[in-house]
């Protein structure tokens, strides 16, 4: 091969690397400013920041926010087919529609206090396990209730695979003193 040959094809090389790095550095340059890849919304971020900063009541949560957000923004949408489902609901309906999984046989209702209490249905696992009526709910497997947001995350924490166990920690009524450690088989 000639020396004059060679010389062309390393400056053909030399093009292409620049040509390519010139590519990359304006891509990411120019990515920013176009296109959609970040959605932009200076009021709501400044609402939010206020609730954070002067709100009456502490935040519970980002996503507590952030679902209120999407609510709003889909309802406020208007159309009668676009809704938000948070994920412990959208859990539990492909649960109950999917038929794979199972529960203890229980309601579960919450009072002012934010405390979720078992009500076992007759002949379900629950009454078979001697869980009492309004047994409160302590934890489950070994999570504080605390740790979940709404009556949806629980139901979908104490529901699971029909024929697997969930341990829970109950308090019986009527004083409330006194915990214990029930496994349900779930069905």
């Amino acid at each position: 091969m000639k020396i004059k040959d060679r010389g062309k094809i390393v400056l053909v090389i030399v093009l292409q690397v620049v040509v390519i790095t010139v590519s990359v550095i304006g891509g990411y340059l120019l990515g920013g400013s176009i296109g959609y890849t970040k959605f932009d919304f200076p009021i709501l971020v400044e609402a939010s920041g206020l609730l954070r900063d002067y709100g009456f009541f502490a935040v519970q949560e980002d996503s507590f926010l952030e679902y209120g957000m999407i609510r709003g923004m889909t309802d406020s949408y208007g159309d009668p087919f676009s809704h938000f489902i948070e994920p412990a609901q959208y859990e539990l309906q492909t649960d109950q529609l999917s038929g794979q999984y199972g529960g203890i046989g229980a309601g579960i209702t919450e009072d002012s206090e934010g405390k979720y209490y078992l009500l076992p249905f007759p002949d379900s696992p629950a009454a078979i396990a001697n869980v009492p009526d309004n047994a409160m709910l302590i934890y489950i497997e070994d999570s504080p209730i605390s740790e979940f947001a709404n009556l949806e995350e629980i139901a979908a924490a104490i529901r699971g695979e029909a024929g697997t166990k969930v341990k829970l920690v109950l308090s019986s009524p009527p004083a409330y003193e006194d915990q214990f450690e029930v496994k349900i088989k779930r069905e």
